[in-house]
């Protein structure tokens, strides 16, 4: 079994490092979406349970790898977005597709086109999380799922999940127009000229947090 998560009680993941994303281009932008997507898939396709505990804010990639989870528990300080659209950009790590698959093409386009903030109450009602539990009760729910997981046959639950993958529809094609798009807007300048404007209408103040 892989339990994963962060050691932050306010932030899971607040997108992509400003630095790296400032030295991307076209090639770059499509390798970046490439070596998200092979990392995501590896994870989706582990041969064992994987539990994902989500606490504070959760955007973007992280959103994305969330969403490779066999489950998904959240604090119920957890805020969840696909916000890519706000900057310029599309989802590059297969998030748009695996959004359908677990909450319905019709909200997966509201959240996506939106780029909207929501939070775990309405993640749940969503289907996009499986339990909810107060911040200080993480850990314990963490344990009591995989508690209940372990006393099973590893082997049966192994096979089983290939099975339910198996069941869930994969356009491999769309996998890669996802990371066509991605890089197709470096090219175009957008997402730069986006953040030239943000820093622009921040830079007088101390503190500045950054989320893509």
């Amino acid at each position: 079994m892989v339990v994963y998560g962060t050691t932050q009680d306010n932030t899971f993941c607040s997108g992509a490092d400003f630095a790296w994303f400032n030295k991307l281009n076209e090639a770059k932008g499509r390798q970046a979406s490439i070596n998200s997507q092979l990392v995501f898939e590896k994870f989706e396709n582990f041969p064992v349970p994987v539990i994902v505990a989500v606490k504070g804010l959760n955007l973007t990639a992280g959103f994305e790898l969330m969403m490779c989870a066999d489950i998904i528990i959240a604090a119920d300080n957890a805020k969840f977005g696909q916000i890519e659209t706000k900057y310029g950009l599309t989802p590059c790590g297969g998030g748009a597709h695996r959004l359908i698959r677990i909450v319905g093409p019709l909200k997966a386009k509201e959240l996506i086109y939106t780029s909207r903030i929501f939070d775990a109450q309405e993640a749940k009602e969503m289907g996009l999380v499986n339990y909810i539990v107060p911040l200080n009760k993480l850990e314990e729910k963490v344990k009591e799922i995989s508690n209940m997981i372990i006393k099973n046959s590893g082997r049966a639950i192994k096979l089983a999940k290939r099975l339910i993958q198996m069941g869930i529809y994969v356009n491999q094609n769309g996998f890669r127009a996802e990371g066509d798009a991605f890089a197709d807007y470096f090219a175009s300048g957008e997402p730069f000229k986006i953040f030239l404007e943000f820093f622009k209408r921040i830079r007088d103040k101390k503190k500045i947090i950054i989320v893509i």
